[in-house]
C-alpha cells in the first residue's frame, strides 16, 4: 500500500512539473513578436548600358527579403536572404521595385523605390543644401536630375576624420535615392566642399559642388574677405541672415 501511495504522488509531482515546464516555454515563445523595422535596399547600377542592377536588401529583424521587380502584374519574387544581393537586368523605363521584409514568425514589411532606368547621360542637376542656423554643423541634401537613377553624395571630410596612423583615404560616397533627403553631422568646424554626383544606367555621370562652411570656418571666410577688399563695406548672408559689416582703419598699427 504504501509503495502505491509512493508511486500516485511521485506521478502527481512528474504531472505538476511537466505542467508548469510546458506553459513557461509557451510563454516564452510570444515574447516579443514584432514585424521587421527600417526595411530598406541598395541599388548598384552598372554603368555599361547593359541595365544591370544589384538589390542588396537590408532590415532588423528580418531573415529573408522578397524582392519584386515590377516588370509583370503576376510577378513572383525572388527570394534573398538576409545579408544577400539579387542582380537583374531591366530595361529603360521605371519601375517601383517593391521589397519585403520576412521575420522569424512570418510577419512582413514593405519597402518600396521608384528605378529609373535610362542609357541618356543625366541632365539638369539640381541639388539642395539646407543648414540650419542653430545646428550649422547638420545639413540636409536632396537631389533631382532628368534620367538620373541614383546619386552618389561626397561630404567631403574623409581627410578629417582620418586617424594619426592614416596618410590617405578615399572617401566612401553615400548613396541619395531620386525623392530621397539625406541627413549629415560634420563632426569638426571647417570649410568642405560637397559633391554630388548623378549617375544613370551609362557611362556617363554629371555632377556638382557646394561649399559647406560649418563653425568658426564662416569668421575665416569673413575675414579674409573683408583683408582683401577696397572700397565700401559688402553687406553679407550667413545662413540667409543679412549682417551689415564696416571697414574700419587698423587701430594698432603694429
Amino acid at each position: 500500500m504504501k509503495i502505491f501511495k509512493f508511486l500516485a504522488m511521485l506521478t502527481i509531482s512528474v504531472l505538476l512539473f511537466t505542467g508548469c515546464e510546458k506553459e513557461e516555454i509557451t510563454n516564452y515563445a510570444f515574447q516579443e513578436i514584432s514585424a521587421p523595422t527600417n526595411v530598406k535596399a541598395m541599388f548598384d547600377v552598372t554603368q555599361d548600358d547593359s541595365g544591370m542592377v544589384t538589390i542588396t536588401p537590408s532590415g532588423e529583424g528580418a531573415q529573408a527579403f522578397q524582392v519584386y521587380f515590377d516588370e509583370s502584374e503576376d510577378e513572383t519574387p525572388v527570394e534573398v536572404l538576409s545579408g544577400e544581393s539579387v542582380t537583374h537586368a531591366f530595361g529603360e523605363g521605371e519601375y517601383m521595385v517593391r521589397v519585403v521584409g520576412v521575420g522569424p514568425t512570418g510577419l512582413t514589411s514593405e519597402y518600396t523605390q521608384k528605378l529609373v532606368i535610362s542609357f541618356r547621360a543625366p541632365e539638369n542637376l539640381e541639388v539642395t543644401v539646407n543648414q540650419g542656423a542653430a545646428n550649422p554643423e547638420t545639413i540636409t541634401v536632396s537631389a533631382s536630375a532628368d534620367f538620373a537613377t541614383l546619386f552618389d553624395v561626397y561630404f567631403g571630410d574623409a581627410e578629417a576624420n582620418l586617424s594619426s596612423e592614416e596618410e590617405s583615404a578615399e572617401e566612401e560616397p553615400v548613396q541619395l535615392m531620386p525623392g530621397e533627403v539625406l541627413e549629415y553631422t560634420y563632426e569638426e568646424e571647417g570649410v568642405y566642399t560637397l559633391r554630388v554626383v548623378a549617375r544613370g544606367a551609362g557611362a556617363a555621370t554629371v555632377e556638382e559642388s557646394i561649399v559647406v562652411t560649418v563653425g568658426e570656418g564662416i569668421s575665416i571666410i569673413l575675414s579674409e574677405m573683408l583683408e582683401n577688399f577696397e572700397g565700401d563695406a559688402p553687406s553679407l548672408s550667413v545662413f540667409g541672415n543679412i549682417a551689415e559689416s564696416e571697414v574700419i582703419a587698423n587701430p594698432d598699427i603694429s
